[in-house]
């Protein structure tokens, strides 16, 4: 059995924390399955550091509980070695649930309650911008999680229900259980679904939130009234326009204009679209498909985590289609860009400065 089966496993971790009919049946397990010896000790080890400021119910530091995690895992100098910083062919998975780590500086935080207080306790994962993170939650549904967003979920996520909060973007691949749906909260529109798999954006300083079907299907609710819901299909995206507070249904992102998207509200319309330009994010690929130069400098800043100004407003009107696939840097990016438009840029106190020539 794999380390994070084990992890994952709710009897095992029953075991962990000192049940003792968990208990009876792993320690005959091991004693039959002595090839495990090496994940199964370590899967305890691990299990102990996330469990233990649950079992405590007093306020942790949070920080201190995450080295003490790494410290863990890094102990068994036989074991597999685990990397954290950069994109790697085999993720980290370790978490309450298996948390994946991909950049260093990803923050991981349990929000734990007293023992008087009766609120749910709850993981939330943070990723600064720049930065791009993955979670595996104990149903094995698989959420990528873009630069400068917010992911949270109950510590017993998945025991009652299957709820996480979203702030800014993810990818979710939604494990089917009957009966049981999958819920997606922003602060503007909720995403109910079984087994599915789909694109949400939700950025605060954003004016529309996106959701995106590549597979199953997805119901979309206005937060401010259920009335006001859509059912999105695979290859369509949703949009939630936050000024009008009403879902349209786009076929391509260049229907997110506004004059375009107003006109579109009154009804809701379904159209097909390309979802693979959307997601590519999670595939670390920087793909601009007919945007504008404006839209374009929003996603630029969040994936290489710098400010950029420009001068000029007339380029925030231009069109542009790219596609990035090495990790290019922004200054190659900027390069391509002057191949179709007459522009310069200079790099200043971490920002960039844009000007037309």
């Amino acid at each position: 059995m794999r380390l994070e089966d084990l992890i994952l496993n709710q009897s095992f971790c029953d075991f962990v924390s000192g049940n003792r009919d968990a208990s009876e049946y792993w320690n005959k397990w091991i004693t039959s399955h002595p090839e495990n010896q090496e994940a199964f000790d370590q899967a305890v080890r691990i299990l102990k550091v996330l469990l233990n400021p649950r079992k405590r119910k007093v306020p942790v530091d949070k920080n201190q509980s995450l080295d003490d995690l790494l410290k863990n895992i890094r102990h068994d100098k036989n074991s597999r070695k685990f990397k954290i910083g950069g994109y790697q062919p085999r993720w980290l998975q370790v978490a309450a649930i298996i948390l994946i780590i991909i950049i260093s500086s990803v923050v991981w935080k349990m929000n734990i309650k007293s023992a008087s207080n009766e609120e749910p306790a709850y993981t939330e994962i943070i990723v600064p911008v720049g930065e791009k993170a993955q979670v595996i939650l104990a149903d094995n549904t698989h959420v990528w999680i873009n630069s400068g967003s917010r992911l949270k979920y109950p510590v017993k996520y998945g025991s009652a229900n299957r709820e996480v909060f979203l702030e800014g973007e993810a990818y979710f691949d939604v494990t089917k259980q009957h009966g049981k749906l999958f819920v997606v909260n922003t602060k503007d529109v909720k995403i109910k679904v079984l087994g599915t798999a789909f694109n949400v954006k939700s950025y605060a300083l954003d004016r529309n939130v996106e959701t995106t079907v590549v597979r199953g299907l997805v119901k979309v609710e206005c937060t401010s009234s259920q009335n006001n819901s859509a059912y999105v299909n695979p290859n369509e995206k949703a949009i939630y326009v936050k000024d009008n507070r009403q879902i349209a249904i786009s076929s391509s992102v260049k229907n997110t204009d506004k004059p375009e998207i107003e006109k579109a509200i009154k009804p809701i319309l379904i159209s097909k679209i390309n979802p693979e330009p959307v997601i590519c994010w999670k595939d670390q690929m920087l793909v601009f498909t007919d945007e504008t130069f404006g839209d374009m400098v929003v996603k630029m800043e969040r994936w290489y985590n710098i400010k950029i100004h420009i001068n000029d407003s007339t380029l925030m009107a231009e069109r542009y289609n790219g596609k990035f696939v090495h990790n290019e840097t922004i200054y190659q990016v900027l390069e391509a860009i002057k191949l179709t438009t007459s522009i310069d840029y200079i790099a200043k106190d971490n920002a960039i400065i844009i000007t037309r020539k």
